[in-house]
């Protein structure tokens, strides 16, 4: 859950919780176009190099995003599998 969320003209910040623990975002915002990066203060098991990264798409009123979330470990896109079925 998304406790702040902040979309400007041209950044994305904010802060929340979830089941892993409390997490922060920063990113970018390029018109309707998304990503920023989210990362867990003190999480097991996650080090500097690890995230998660979403990009998305705004829609015309700026209120809802569409996109993906992909998983960074050591600064490379991870690709990982969940009964049976393939993310990245």
């Amino acid at each position: 859950m998304f406790d702040k969320m902040y979309i400007g003209e041209t950044i994305v910040a904010g802060e929340g919780s979830d089941a892993i623990g409390d997490f922060y975002l920063r990113g970018t915002r390029d018109g309707l176009n998304v990503g920023f990066k989210k990362q867990y203060y003190n999480a097991e098991n996650q080090g500097e190099n690890d995230w998660l990264q979403y990009e998305g798409t705004l829609d015309l009123e700026g209120n809802n995003i569409a996109g993906q979330w992909l998983s960074i470990h050591d600064g490379v896109k991870r690709v990982y599998t969940l009964n049976g079925v393939s993310y990245e």
